[in-house]
This record gives C-alpha cells, sequence and structure tokens, in this order.
C-alpha cells in the first residue's frame, strides 16, 4: 500500500475506517510514507542520476532487460525511488535495522521500482551511490530488504561479501549547491566534493540499503511499553525504539493483550546504557496519535508508560523528521 504525502494533510482529512479491520495500522502508516521521485531514463545508456537527498545512481548500457532476460536499449524506463536516510524517514515507512537478530548501523535506503510501456522490466546491475554523513573509513555492506513479515515491518539480508568502496572526496558533484556563510550570506557553488559508499554491482530493485553490523560491546535488555489507555494495542499502535548514535530502528512489537504491554521480538535483546528514543504511533481509524520520548538511557528491563495524544499529520512528520 502507498500513498502520496501532501503538505497541507491534517489528520482530520484521514478517511474513516472500520477500527475492527486488521489493516488499520496499515492505513494509518500509509499516510505518514514519503513521496517517491520520478525519474525517467534510456535503456542502453549510461547515466548517472542524482537524487534530492544526495543518492547516485549508475546506470549502465547492461542494467535493463525484460522479463525473459532479453538486453533492453533505447526504451524510455520510468523510476520511481523512494529516498529515507534518517531514523524518522525509516520509521514512517515501518522500515527497521535489523538482519535475523543482528542490529544494523544505517547509512541510507533506496526503495526503487521500475516500469516501461509495453512490457515489464527487469535488472542486471546498475550502480548505488549512498551519500555517507561525514569523513569515516567504516565500510558499509549492501543489504537487500524485505517485508511481508508478521510485523509487517521491513527487514534486512546482507548481500554476499558486497562491501561499498567508501570514496572520500573524490567523488565531485556539479549540480549547484547553496552554502550559507557564518554571515547568513548564501554563496552559491557549483563544484562541492561530498563523500560516498558506492555499490557498482547492484542487482536488485525493491528495498536496497547500505549498512553495517553493530557489535554490541554492553549488557542486552528488553523494555516494556505499555500506553496509558488500553485503546491502543497491536492492531492500531506501533512502537519503535531508535538508537540516535547509528541511526538505527527497532521494533518493540511483541504484545501481551493479557498485561497490555508491548516488549521487543522473541529471542531478541536491545544493548543497554546507550542512549534511546521511543516513538509510539496509533490510529483508530480518522485520527493520527503519537509519542515521542527523546535522549534517554536505555536501563536494565526498562518499563515506560506512554500517554498518546492526537496530532495532524503533519505535525508527527515534522517530530519524525526531527530524530
Amino acid at each position: 500500500m502507498s500513498a502520496c504525502r501532501k503538505s497541507d494533510y491534517t489528520s482530520s482529512q484521514v478517511t474513516p475506517v472500520n477500527p475492527n479491520t486488521h489493516w488499520l495500522l496499515d492505513m494509518g502508516f500509509s499516510y505518514l510514507k514519503g513521496g517517491s521521485q520520478q525519474i525517467t531514463v534510456v535503456a542502453g545508456v549510461y547515466t548517472e542520476v542524482r537524487l534530492s537527498k544526495g543518492t547516485k545512481l549508475k546506470f549502465y548500457p547492461y542494467s535493463f532487460k525484460d522479463g525473459a532476460g532479453n538486453l533492453l536499449n533505447g526504451d524510455t524506463i520510468r523510476l520511481s525511488v523512494l529516498e529515507l536516510y534518517g531514523a524518522g524517514a525509516a520509521i514512517a515507512n515501518r522500515s527497521v535495522n535489523l538482519s535475523g537478530n543482528q542490529l544494523l548501523k544505517n547509512n541510507g535506503e533506496l526503495y526503487i521500482t521500475a516500469a516501461r510501456d509495453g512490457g515489464s522490466v527487469a535488472i542486471n546491475k546498475y550502480g548505488v551511490c549512498f551519500l555517507a554523513p561525514a569523513h569515516s573509513q567504516e565500510q558499509r555492506d549492501l543489504y537487500y530488504g524485505h517485508s511481508g513479515n508478521e510485523d509487517s515491518t521491513i527487514r534486512w539480508n546482507r548481500v554476499g561479501l558486497m562491501t561499498g568502496a567508501y570514496c572520500i572526496g573524490t567523488v565531485l558533484d556539479t549540480q549547484s549547491v547553496y552554502l550559507v556563510d557564518t554571515s547568513g550570506t548564501k554563496v552559491d557553488t557549483t563544484n562541492v566534493y561530498r563523500n560516498y559508499n558506492v555499490f557498482d554491482s547492484c542487482a536488485a530493485l525493491g528495498w536496497v540499503g547500505c549498512a553495517y553490523p553493530y557489535q554490541v560491546t554492553t549488557q542486552l535488555t528488553n523494555i516494556s511499553v505499555s500506553p496509558a489507555s488500553s485503546d491502543f494495542n497491536n492492531s492500531n499502535t506501533a512502537v519503535f525504539l531508535v538508537f540516535p548514535q547509528i541511526n538505527a530502528v527497532v521494533p518493540v512489537t511483541d504484545y501481551d493483550s493479557a498485561s497490555h504491554v508491548f516488549s521487543l521480538p522473541n529471542g531478541y535483546e536491545v544493548p543497554s546504557d546507550i542512549t534511546a528514543d521511543l516513538v509510539v504511533i496509533g490510529y483508530n481509524g480518522s485520527t493520527l496519535y503519537y509519542y515521542q520520548q527523546t535522549n534517554f538511557l536505555l536501563g536494565s528491563n526498562m518499563s515506560i508508560i506512554p500517554t498518546l495524544r492526537p496530532y495532524s499529520l503533519n505535525e508527527i512528520l515534522n517530530m519524525l523528521y526531527l530524530l
């Protein structure tokens, strides 16, 4: 399910639905999902595309094929790309940074689809350059995401031994970028160096991510989250734990209806003594509800009782994107 996000959309405009249906929570999140960028390229021609948040895509003469495996040449390919870098954007799209039970340090995610007139589109290989936040020698790995999980989240599998080539100040962007100096004056420059994690042989559409396993050095723990109102349960409420220092989101999806407690998925624990944020989102069929607690130290078996309050769609998005 997908939806376009309008800047003037408020919770009062959300279409009411039967709150007893199993897709109630999915409907609530359909309003939070970000809008995709629409790009057109020509099959058979080497093309580089820079997305609005800085990601670069590189398409080779052999990148596109039809359903029978024949290379496409000259066909107009319509690409739709969703670009996610922050934890808030990941939450809005229900993407969590887990590969099995391995916590991932996240450095960007994409959701890519391709279409053409007159037939299907498949992919051979193309390049993805994820924008890196700072100079670092930490190499990232390529991951493919998968949905259809019991909790409706996107999770990740590492792609073989696909390690990105980290480029430090060697990839030159020629698109104009406005910089602001210390006096507040805008300075226009057309030559800006940026840092990327580069994967030249991505062989899948759909969810594609740049991450690497986070090595836990502290004790592990669970967390208990019990909304103050029993109206919020696993049919209409989603709970997320965020670790800002590694830009990672973890789902808190196990629900005990007898005790009205959300906890981490069975068999999974998170590092204790680490700074965390908690985000809780609910939807009752007509109104979006939200709770956010930031910058707290996650202790052993911590218990939190959030009070969800109604907010407009724009208010929730503004709070999410500050994470």
